[in-house]
C-alpha cells in the first residue's frame, strides 16, 4: 500500500503537470475574464443592481474600470426623473 506522503507527491506532480498545458486562445481556464472587454485580470463580482438600460457583462467577474464605465453610460442615459423613479423602488 503507498504511503500517504507518496501519493502527495505523485498528485502534486500531476496539478504541476496540468499548469503547463495549453488551452484554445492561450487561457487557462482559471483566468477571469471581464464579461465587457473580454479581457483577463477581472478584479471584482459584478454589482448585482443596475441602472435601467444597463448592459449586463453576463460573466462572474468583471474589471472595475469596465463596470463603472458602463453604469456611468447607462446613468446618463436617464433623465432625472427616471433616475429618481428608479431609486425610489430599490
Amino acid at each position: 500500500m503507498p504511503r500517504a506522503e507518496s501519493l502527495q507527491g505523485i498528485l502534486g506532480n500531476i496539478v504541476d503537470s496540468a499548469k503547463d498545458i495549453t488551452y484554445p486562445g492561450g487561457r487557462l481556464p482559471e483566468e477571469d475574464i471581464c464579461g465587457f472587454c473580454d479581457q483577463p485580470g477581472a478584479d471584482k463580482i459584478p454589482h448585482p443592481i443596475k441602472w435601467p438600460g444597463e448592459q449586463s457583462a453576463g460573466t462572474e467577474y468583471v474589471h472595475a474600470k469596465c463596470e463603472f464605465v458602463e453604469s456611468c453610460r447607462a446613468h446618463s442615459e436617464l433623465t432625472d426623473k427616471e433616475r429618481e423613479l428608479f431609486l425610489r423602488t430599490l
